[in-house]
């Protein structure tokens, strides 16, 4: 959802290993490199739906668990592909099997029609609101999660934001996580203006100050491709509280 943006030292590490290869096949293969290079890489949550954990995983003995897919964001085969890309850093994205495989599959991707986790920030461009159809805000039933445009994104951005969204189904997909958006309402209704209020008077003499909700409210600080749903937690904060 944030544009991916790794450091110096992660591209030149991740870089070294896919220079060991020629194909992907060989590389994939290859389950400590294959580990080692989305490890460096460091993405926790999948940056197409920012829901699943994409987190690489080593038991106690540093035996390999569990790790991201590699999704070819351009593809390496087919009259579409293009083989020169199969080992080139920014074309891989390391993602969840939901988006990877049962979502984007054989679908043929670009940057003219798509947005690139590596090139394009998804936070700046859409933001999530809520559709409430009822007074009762706090049952599920009652409103809708929805997914918008800010006002001076580009329109180009939009539409490829959009093709994002139908894609990996993530209109369909956030309404599974309503709960999310009522515990944060019933924290909001809680917390209202007086009793923050009563709370930064109360830390006043400590050292540790309140300053704008921060412990409240972590959600609003959170790195959001480090926390599952958290775009989604950081935007209903933002435009609710």
């Amino acid at each position: 959802m944030k544009k991916i943006e790794l450091s110096k030292e992660q591209t030149d590490k991740a870089t070294a290993i896919l220079k060991k290869y020629k194909t992907f096949a060989a590389f994939s293969k290859n389950k400590e490199d294959a580990y080692s290079f989305t490890n460096i890489i460091g993405i926790k949550i999948c940056p197409y739906c920012n829901i699943e954990y994409v987190y690489t995983v080593y038991d106690e003995k540093k035996k390999p668990v569990v790790r991201p897919d590699i999704d070819h964001f351009i593809p390496k085969n087919g009259n579409t592909g293009n083989p020169s890309l199969q080992l080139k850093l920014t074309n891989l994205i390391p993602s969840c099997f939901i988006c990877n495989e049962r979502l984007k599959g054989s679908k043929v991707f670009s940057q003219n029609k798509y947005l690139h986790p590596y090139f394009d920030d998804f936070d700046s461009i859409m933001k999530f609101r809520i559709n409430i159809n009822d007074t009762d805000y706090l049952n599920e039933a009652n409103f809708q999660i929805v997914i918008k445009s800010h006002e001076n994104a580009d329109m180009n951005d939009i539409k490829r934001a959009q093709n994002n969204i139908e894609v990996f189904k993530l209109n369909e997909r956030y309404q599974f996580h309503k709960n999310e958006v009522v515990m944060l309402f019933k924290r909001m209704k809680r917390y209202n203006k007086g009793k923050i209020k009563e709370i930064e008077d109360l830390l006043a003499g400590e050292n540790n100050k309140v300053t704008d909700l921060q412990f409240m409210f972590p959600e609003k600080y959170c790195e959001i491709n480090n926390t599952s749903l958290g775009k989604l937690k950081r935007d209903i904060i933002e435009r609710y509280l």
